[in-house]
């Protein structure tokens, strides 16, 4: 692909970001008209424009986040949930909460417990990789997760007074959010996405394999790390602000290898625009399910972590199909 096609294609993809946060925000808002009503402008400030933006940051850092996981790991199937990542940053919130050393009302508190769990769930990431090969970090990644959302579990049946909000973080939830919540993550967010791009035309070498980056002049060893360094600071952050999302960061990028191409400079600021697009789209998806399933005044509501497993798992689903 050119590229004028594929300036084209991240064009589409932010203008159908800022239609979808509109959307999203409005579907939040319902009929009154917030320029009219100063209550529906609150509302519409205060309440559904961060979790929009929750949204975006969410999707994004989790979409650029299994893209580099797949890259490091040479694995199309590596993502922050299937290697252990975001359950390890999952379990280290709920203990640490359980055990009253993290506030969950804190966002630097969890985001500081997600990155210790995203860390450690890394480190066995790479260990497996060096020690049995990388057809084996998968298998060690779900016996990771597996034995991290035990934990959680028996942490949230021994602490009843976790119930209400673990219950609906623990189902990948944007809803309640609010700007205290949302813009550290942002930042947070922002600033690893800066550490990537400069280097971002790394990926296609990192990719061709060791042998590959070795002979044009890059340590296989020191990119691959921090390209797994940079994964785990993005799924801290995801998961700390909106708890576990499946499949974006396994879906999204298969999508922009076809859009955009698999060996490209572009792929990561693709990738990064179509999780969020994605991931925003989910979520006003799930507000328009509240809505028709009468759940409007839920606290819980549709999760949007439910229609990102839906709309991940179908499109994985097309993907595969076309292979075939």
């Amino acid at each position: 692909m050119n590229p004028v096609k594929k300036s084209a294609v991240l064009l589409l993809l932010s203008v159908g970001l800022v239609l979808l946060v509109g959307l999203d925000a409005r579907l939040g808002r319902g009929t009154a008209s917030w320029w009219a009503d100063e209550q529906a402008w609150v509302t519409l400030t205060q309440l559904h424009l961060p979790r929009a933006l929750a949204a975006v940051v969410a999707g994004g850092a989790l979409a650029l986040a299994g893209l580099l996981l797949q890259t490091v790991t040479d694995n199309p199937l590596a993502a922050p949930e299937l290697l252990g990542i975001s359950p390890g940053a999952v379990c280290a919130v709920m203990l640490g909460t359980g055990m009253s050393v993290v506030n969950p009302a804190s966002p630097l508190s969890a985001l500081g417990a997600a990155l210790v769990g995203a860390v450690l769930g890394g480190v066995v990431s790479v260990l497996t990789t060096l020690s049995a090969g990388r057809d084996w970090a998968i298998l060690g990644g779900l016996v990771l997760g597996a034995a991290a959302t035990g934990l959680s579990m028996v942490m949230l049946a021994s602490n009843p007074r976790l119930t209400g909000m673990a219950m609906r973080w623990l189902a990948g939830s944007t809803n309640a959010l609010t700007w205290e919540s949302v813009l550290p993550m942002a930042v947070w967010a922002a600033v690893v996405v800066l550490l990537f791009l400069p280097g971002a035309g790394i990926l296609p070498l990192v990719g061709g394999g060791v042998a590959h980056s070795a002979v044009l002049g890059l340590s296989p060893l020191v990119s691959r790390l921090w390209l797994m360094v940079l994964a785990c600071l993005l799924t801290s952050g995801a998961v700390a602000l909106a708890g576990p999302l499946g499949f974006v960061g396994l879906a999204v990028p298969h999508v922009m290898r076809r859009l955009v191409g698999p060996a490209s400079r572009w792929l990561g600021p693709a990738t990064l625009a179509g999780g969020a697009v994605g991931m925003v789209a989910c979520d006003a998806a799930a507000q328009g399910c509240g809505r028709l399933l009468a759940l409007s005044t839920s606290s819980l509501g549709v999760p949007a972590g439910a229609m990102a497993s839906l709309a991940g798992a179908a499109t994985l689903l097309w993907l595969l199909r076309r292979r075939s």
